[in-house]
């Protein structure tokens, strides 16, 4: 790729090496680039230098599979389709409330219609006529306040 812009990884002709730059072998590594930096400064790691700038040499056993992260994937997948279908659930059952609080909105003058009707009937079966006072008391008020307070609290 001449005059053109290099890939960050180039593999050699047995794929056993790749040869990276400092970003690239960083991520590869799980590193910061400093980090590569000082390695390579050391000796840890190996490197060559080539018209773009040094590459990194890394042996495929070197770079770390992150079989660990695919396991923490695949679990975490797993827990976000349950509570995908925990909240579907959820949904499904506030809809169905819903629609049952609305036919019983629709009931209630229905019921305090029904609720009038029986208290006139229970108040018309307590007093036909609709003579007496509400108190209870058949006799007239002017001698229930002659007589005391005891004589009609024990009648």
């Amino acid at each position: 790729m001449s005059g053109g812009v290099r890939s960050r990884l180039d593999c050699d002709v047995m794929g056993t090496e790749h040869r990276l730059d400092y970003k690239g072998a960083a991520a590869a590594l799980g590193i910061s680039t400093d980090a590569v930096r000082m390695r390579v400064r050391r000796g840890t790691l190996r490197s060559e230098r080539d018209q773009d700038g040094v590459r990194v040499i890394l042996n495929v056993d070197e770079i770390p599979t992150d079989d660990t992260n695919d396991d923490l994937v695949s679990v975490l997948r797993e827990q976000l389709a349950e509570e995908r279908e925990a909240r579907r659930r959820a949904d499904t059952i506030i809809l169905q409330l819903s629609q049952a609080n609305a036919a019983l909105v629709q009931r209630v003058p229905a019921l305090q219609a029904s609720t009038d009707e029986r208290a006139d009937v229970n108040a018309s079966r307590d007093d036909p006529v609709g003579e007496y006072p509400s108190t209870g008391s058949r006799e007239d008020p002017q001698t229930q306040s002659s007589r005391g307070w005891w004589s009609r609290l024990f009648r």
